[in-house]
């Protein structure tokens, strides 16, 4: 059902942003990616769906993670490594609890680098009709060809609001402005 009221309206981005479009859910300390819409462009890496990688060093699983209380991200990633995948991958739990604070208060996630070097992305929450997080739907794009500045304009002008009519789909309540 997730996929079914996410996949239109990640077209409808895809067409807007012609970048790639990802839907994950959040399993354990990994996100999963559950779909995928490519731009036409190249873009680096190409994730498979199916595919898991740590939360702490994505966008969809920052946004994921900002969902649950910090005991529950302590304990979910209390044996956790954070291993250095890219120059500016968060380094321990300390530093990941500081994004979550930020996440929740902007209600997006931006990812410069942190997973690997040359990709930046953003993603934003969908919510369900308890407004849980769920899920979160995000825009990848090669750092060569957005500024951090762009990413968080797509953020703000186009993700936000199609990760909300996604949960307004899942029976989320509208968000107030």
């Amino acid at each position: 059902r997730l996929q079914d009221i996410a996949r239109p309206r990640m077209e409808a981005l895809r067409e807007q942003l012609d970048e790639t479009i990802v839907l994950t859910v959040l399993d354990g300390d990994e996100v999963v990616y559950v779909d995928r819409i490519e731009a036409d462009k190249i873009l680096i890496p190409r994730t498979r769906l199916g595919s898991r990688l740590p939360a702490y060093a994505t966008s969809t699983g920052q946004v994921l993670l900002s969902g649950l209380d910090d005991d529950e991200v302590a304990r979910r990633l209390k044996d956790r490594e954070f291993e250095q995948l890219a120059p500016n991958t968060l380094r321990d739990l300390d530093e990941l609890m500081e994004r979550l604070t930020q996440v929740r208060r902007r209600g997006y996630a931006i990812n410069d680098e942190e997973l690997t070097v040359g990709h930046r992305s953003a993603a934003a929450p969908i919510r369900d009709r308890f407004g849980a997080v769920v899920a979160a739907v995000s825009v990848s794009v090669p750092a060569a060809r957005a500024s951090r500045a762009q990413l968080t304009e797509f953020a703000t002008t186009a993700l936000v609001p199609v990760a909300e009519e996604i949960s307004a789909g899942l029976g989320a309540a509208p968000v107030a402005p």
